[in-house]
């Protein structure tokens, strides 16, 4: 959310559309012909049909679902650059040769360290150190060398673009589907192993180390999240209080507004009108507030269960808080919007 922020910024000082700005003061002057800010910008200039589709896999149906990208302008300062990686190395080559837009000032404060990105991590990759948060780009240290770069993944796509500036070496990597993640990653350990000539018999076993790591499910399961919600209730408790007691609109500042109707006699949200669009489904847990919320991606399909609660008043909900950053220990919250208002 912040980096969208920072775009906000960019556009207010420079006058610019941030879509502009980034072709006027880094694609154009690395000669990034292909690349652009959004699929629809890159499809107006001829380049659709070389927008790759992407992928996920679905265990049940045994198939892929398969889907294009849409743009994404609330995220924009995020993501959605369409590239190649023959243009997108241009742009490590100019990070690690001080190229072109990127001056040795712009450089030092691109990679000033800010943040430990993890500090309570407990599981480092072998011959790793905690990984550093700058601007935009991730750094940590492998065997003593300092590794820059940054990872992607969104649903039906994953990247990762890194450079060692001890040894002048850089790579992009990219792929389009959901499991691209690890394996861009493991061809990415790979590579850099290779560069510092660690001995084949000293090389970590990436493929089942990346691997292992992807496919553990780190989400709580329906009942951890019920006794979370409400430690007594063993089993879910009746529905009670008529939906149209939930029903209506509901707004924060920051994550916008999020419209609850009923659908199958269960309380529901349409979210696909909007970057990283989703559903929610909503199943009762106890006390005629406290809900389990399916959230379902509304591109791939993938589902993840998260907490919600309603604050009633009088019989009639009046906020609607949703666990949504898996990182806060608090709730999302949103406030119920009166009807005939716009604020």
């Amino acid at each position: 959310m912040m980096y969208t922020v920072t775009t906000h910024l960019v556009e207010e000082r420079t006058g610019l559309s941030f879509a502009d700005f980034l072709e006027d003061r880094f694609f154009r002057p690395l000669g990034m012909a292909s690349t652009n800010l959004q699929p629809q910008r890159a499809r107006n200039r001829g380049l659709g049909d070389r927008i790759a589709t992407g992928y996920s896999w679905k265990k049940e149906q045994r198939d892929y679902r398969r889907f294009q990208t849409p743009d994404c302008p609330e995220a924009q300062g995020a993501g959605s650059i369409i590239t190649s990686v023959n243009d997108y190395i241009r742009w490590v080559k100019a990070m690690m040769h001080r190229e072109g837009p990127v001056t040795e000032s712009l450089y030092k404060g691109l990679l000033k360290p800010r943040s430990i990105e993890d500090p309570g991590e407990e599981e480092l990759a072998p011959q790793t150190s905690f990984t550093l948060y700058a601007a935009g780009w991730e750094i940590y240290h492998n065997r003593g060398h300092a590794v820059v770069c940054h990872d992607g993944a969104v649903a039906g796509f994953g990247s990762t673009h890194f450079f060692l500036p001890e040894f002048q070496f850089g790579a992009v990597i990219s792929g389009n589907s959901d499991t691209a993640v690890p394996v861009v990653t493991i061809m990415a350990r790979e590579l850099i192993d290779l560069v510092l000539q660690v001995p084949h018999t000293e090389r970590p076993d990436w493929n089942s180390i990346e691997w292992t790591s992807w496919e553990k499910d780190d989400n709580p399961s329906e009942t951890e999240l019920r006794q979370k919600l409400c430690p007594d209730v063993r089993e879910p408790q009746p529905q009670q209080l008529p939906l149209s007691a939930y029903v209506g609109r509901y707004r924060n500042l920051g994550y916008y507004e999020l419209t609850v109707k009923a659908k199958n006699d269960q309380l529901f949200v349409d979210a696909t009108d909007r970057s990283f669009g989703f559903v929610l489904t909503f199943d009762h847990v106890g006390g005629q507030s406290k809900y389990i919320a399916r959230l379902e991606d509304y591109l791939d399909g993938y589902e993840v269960l998260v907490p919600a609660e309603f604050v009633l008043e009088n019989g009639k909900a009046v906020k609607l808080g949703l666990g949504l950053e898996e990182e806060m220990e608090d709730l999302v919250w949103f406030a119920r919007v009166k009807k005939g208002s716009d604020a």
